[in-house]
C-alpha cells in the first residue's frame, strides 16, 4: 500500500482540477472527484493520467465508481 501512496504523491494531485483530493482507507485509496462542473476533456485527461499510473500494475485494482470517484486497491491473492 505504501508503494501505491508514493506513486500517488509523486503525481502532485493538487495541480489537478477534478481529481485533486484523496483519502486512505483500510485497504484502498479513494480519489475524490470534485463536485464542481468541469469540461469532460479535463475530467477524462485526469482520469487517464491516473489510470496510466496504476492501470498497468498487475496486483492493483483500479475502479471508477458510480459517483465518478476512483478506488485503487491491491488485489487479494487467491490461495
Amino acid at each position: 500500500m505504501e508503494y501505491l501512496i508514493s506513486l500517488l504523491e509523486k503525481e502532485n494531485l493538487q495541480f489537478n482540477i477534478c481529481y485533486k483530493e484523496y483519502k486512505i482507507e483500510k485497504n484502498k485509496i479513494l480519489i475524490k472527484k470534485s463536485k464542481a462542473m468541469y469540461s469532460s476533456f479535463i475530467e477524462t485527461r485526469e482520469l487517464l493520467k491516473l489510470y496510466n499510473i496504476f492501470g498497468h500494475l498487475k496486483n492493483v485494482e483500479f475502479l471508477l465508481l458510480e459517483n465518478e470517484d476512483i478506488s485503487i486497491k491491491l488485489k487479494e491473492e487467491d490461495h
